[in-house]
């Protein structure tokens, strides 16, 4: 009997209210696909993910009924897919699944259109990878836990905070200088994609 994926069990997800996770769509063929950062979300019921209606993945996801979800703890290795690596081989998508700690395979349906983003709940089929046998061991990264990770979604939102008074522009521009220069100071990576990422976020506040 297959067993019930973590994704559903309410260990998995203990205080975290979104996991940031990696969504992969194929792309033509099944030796191309196409990876974003999503933030997977829970309710009793089901999970969802909430798709911008900016970048490749708002146009391709309404092509594709079915992806893989992938989980991992190390912020950068989504970093990486954000800025460097989006369009993957079956090969450079098998390393990143192995560095991971799970991948399952879903299906994915529209749930409900909205001004600026889609609701899609996400169905899972199976786990592909699972890292260990208790879903409260499973590394994973909770939204609002990680600077870095904090970063990088901020730095995807820049559209929708411009849209917004002159007074929350100013409130983000300091949460977001002070999140950069706290990262800065705490983080021990001496890289120099890394740095230029950060002051890249700076310049642009």
């Amino acid at each position: 009997m297959m067993k019930r994926s973590f994704l559903y069990e309410r260990d998995f997800w203990g205080i975290c209210k979104v996991v940031e996770t990696i969504l992969c769509l194929e792309v033509g063929s099944k030796d191309l696909f196409y990876c974003s950062l999503k933030g997977l979300f829970h309710t009793d019921n089901y999970l969802y993910i909430r798709v911008f209606d900016e970048g490749f993945t708002y146009r391709l996801i309404p092509l594709k009924r079915e992806g893989l979800i992938i989980i991992c703890r190390d912020p950068y290795e989504m970093l990486k897919i954000l800025l460097k690596e989006r369009f993957f081989t079956y090969d450079m998508l098998k390393k990143l699944i192995d560095m991971c700690s799970l991948t399952s395979y879903v299906y994915i349906d529209l749930f409900k259109k909205y001004d600026d983003y889609d609701l899609y709940i996400i169905n899972v089929v199976k786990d592909l990878k699972r890292c260990c046998d208790d879903p409260r061991h499973v590394p994973r990264i909770c939204r609002a836990e990680n600077i870095l990770t904090e970063l990088m979604i901020m730095s995807t939102r820049t559209r929708l905070f411009l849209e917004k008074t002159g007074e929350h522009i100013l409130a983000q521009k300091i949460y977001m200088e002070r999140l950069v220069n706290d990262f800065m100071r705490l983080s021990n990576r001496k890289d120099p994609f890394l740095e230029d990422f950060l002051e890249l976020i700076k310049g642009s506040l």
